[in-house]
């Protein structure tokens, strides 16, 4: 960190300075050069000084960094529980709602992303069937009104509106209900 820089850093600078002046007043000799030149201590300190100011530099960007991306992984932690909180509020509504809500792709091989819990009342089939099983919908509605319900589904969706379909829909026990969808 910053501290162990300044420490690090004056040590080096100490030891630098203790030896150029033991050898300018002849206590140690450089086995490397004959010559005690200032302008080579001066040169390493300078160095290390630059050295020690640019990991500085260094570790005060990483502290910066670190401190946003905390601050940021804690708003999307907050985000995260709220969505959580709306998700379980919105699901609480749906399943309260004495009708079926769901949602999923038109036509007879459409995907089903997600239905309420109160399908299983009115038809007897369980949510998990209906997901798991794309065409259990068009399997259910009587063969009498499949075609009509798939051409109306299709003119209402290509005038860019929502289909209203009226049809028998089979239940688990064989019997048909009227729908409105």
């Amino acid at each position: 960190g910053k501290q162990g820089t300044l420490i690090f850093g004056s040590l080096i600078f100490l030891f630098v300075t203790t030896f150029g002046f033991l050898e300018a007043q002849g206590f140690i000799v450089n086995q490397f050069s004959q010559f005690n030149a200032f302008a080579d201590y001066l040169t390493i300190i300078l160095c290390i000084a630059l050295i020690a100011a640019l990991q500085w530099l260094m570790i005060d960007q990483l502290n910066k960094n670190t401190n946003r991306a905390n601050q940021e992984l804690q708003v999307r932690k907050q985000v995260e529980q709220q969505l959580r909180e709306a998700e379980t509020q919105y699901r609480n509504l749906v399943e309260r709602i004495p009708a079926v809500i769901y949602i999923a792709e038109p036509g007879k091989n459409g995907q089903w992303q997600y239905v309420s819990p109160q399908i299983t009342q009115l038809t007897g089939f369980t949510p998990e069937e209906w997901l798991k099983d794309p065409h259990l919908w068009y399997d259910l509605i009587h063969p009498d009104d499949r075609s009509k319900s798939m051409m109306l589904e299709s003119q209402a969706l290509n005038a860019g509106g929502m289909p209203h379909l009226e049809y028998r829909l089979r239940t688990r026990e064989g019997k048909y209900i009227w729908v409105y969808d």
